[in-house]
């Protein structure tokens, strides 16, 4: 690819995202994004041209094409939500530089290949700063494997939690209990995977699992409102969890919400 190709890339890039993602700003400056530029271009290249499917690189590229060429608004969606996280992440109490490294870590991942991961864990992110102080992201744990979020509590204590996005197939759903048991098998997955139950129990103790679901509908969140509103009532083998919320709209306004708000909706 030529260099004035690349300049042009960079260039649109960073016109596309102040007029769609104009609070990632607030964060990132141009050259931020233009290294994640060259990085992606160079992370391609290692691999023959091969982009990866949902990244934030291959986002970018669907949201010139949804602007450009037709009339769908599922990624300006996204990024409306997007935007306005940026927005009151910025009111928050915490720095801001210490939203900046999560909001990079988070957006400009290579190896990430949902971009529906970055939604939810961003969006997890800002529903427990609403009661939480925020403390940090990716932090490591003592079995090799790190975990989310730290976040401090009111009394100086601190919890940590790792987000679960679940992507939810609607036709696949059977009956309550199979969904049930899914949902539970999925969220005993996590824990397993992350190898937590080696940890030393003061650190199990602080340990929440959140899941975010996605693809799920209305319909079945409602058939399910009481198992799912009892998530956080569940041990997993001494692991807590945080009742599962879910992106949705409820009227023009896309966002996350949780059981009951879809509950109530008629």
């Amino acid at each position: 690819m030529k260099e004035m190709n690349i300049d042009n890339i960079k260039i649109n890039s960073v016109h596309l995202l102040r007029t769609h993602l104009p609070k990632l700003f607030d964060f990132i400056n141009d050259k931020d994004l233009y290294d994640y530029i060259d990085s992606s271009l160079k992370f391609s290249k290692q691999r023959d041209g091969q982009r990866i499917n949902a990244n934030f690189s291959k986002i970018l590229l669907d949201l010139a094409t949804e602007v450009k060429v037709n009339n769908r608004w599922t990624i300006r969606n996204e990024m409306y939500y997007i935007n306005s996280l940026f927005d009151q992440f910025v009111q928050l109490e915490e720095s801001r530089s210490n939203f900046k490294n999560l909001i990079k870590s988070a957006l400009f991942n290579h190896n990430d290949q949902n971009f529906l991961n970055v939604i939810g864990e961003l969006g997890a992110c800002y529903d427990l700063c609403r009661k939480y102080q925020y403390l940090g992201y990716e932090i490591p744990l003592n079995n090799g494997y790190s975990i989310d979020f730290k976040f401090g509590k009111r009394d100086g204590d601190y919890i940590l939690v790792e987000i679960l996005n679940s992507q939810y197939d609607p036709s696949k759903y059977e009956d309550n209990d199979s969904f049930e048991r899914l949902i539970i098998h999925r969220l005993t997955k996590k824990i397993t995977e992350k190898k937590i139950l080696i940890l030393d129990k003061e650190i199990i103790d602080r340990i929440y699992i959140f899941p975010i679901i996605h693809g799920i509908t209305p319909e079945i969140i409602k058939a399910n409102h009481e198992f799912l509103n009892s998530i956080e009532k569940n041990d997993l083998n001494g692991v807590k969890c945080i009742n599962p919320k879910y992106f949705g709209s409820i009227g023009k306004k896309y966002s996350l919400l949780s059981t009951e708000e879809i509950f109530k909706w008629p």
